[in-house]
């Protein structure tokens, strides 16, 4: 770095550090509510804020993707348990819509938490288990797995062996074995 971009760098540094210090510190400003990005979410809950308990409300088939299932499942987010049910019409047994019935307040669902991600084998740390990439060891429990699927291929082969072993000795005595399907 030369000199003149070693100043040049060092000014705007200066000058962000300055931007902080002048900055204008706001007190009582009250934050306002989340707003959803999609305008349809919104409205569900805040029609879903209107609702007493022992309320219902209709469904049209074909109005949601998933039936009431998804409105169940939003409202479960803010703390109120649904629960629906599918009605058939009486004309025509094959046109129903599903009624949706506020049964009571519980604790918000909070989101599950993100699955750990596992690190790839060839990236793994050799210090932080027992996988070393240089001498080609692996971990005990796939060893573990890898003798449990040996042992039950000698299991299945004998048990083979045996049947065909019950098959002779029994052929030798003229004793029949209904075959397969009969």
């Amino acid at each position: 770095m030369n000199n003149a971009e070693y100043w040049k760098t060092l000014a705007e540094h200066n000058a962000k550090k300055k931007a902080w210090k002048d900055r204008k510190v706001d007190k009582g400003v009250d934050i306002p509510p989340p707003v959803n990005r999609n305008p349809t979410t919104d409205a569900y809950y805040q029609f879903l804020d209107t609702l007493e308990i022992g309320d219902s409300f209709r469904i049209e088939d074909g109005e949601w993707k998933s039936g009431p299932a998804s409105a169940v499942t939003m409202a479960r987010k803010v703390g109120k348990k649904l629960t629906s049910r599918k009605i058939y019409h009486d004309e025509n047994p094959n046109e129903f819509h599903y009624r949706v019935w506020y049964v009571a307040d519980i604790d918000p669902v909070k989101p599950a938490k993100p699955r750990k991600q596992y690190d790839v084998v060839h990236r793994q740390d050799p210090a932080i288990g027992n996988f070393d990439a240089e001498t080609g060891r692996l971990p005990n429990d796939i060893l573990f797995l890898a003798e449990q699927n040996e042992e039950n291929k000698q299991i299945v082969e004998d048990i083979r062996r045996l049947n065909r072993i019950l098959i002779e000795e029994l052929a030798k005595q003229n004793i029949k074995l209904p075959q397969q399907g009969e």
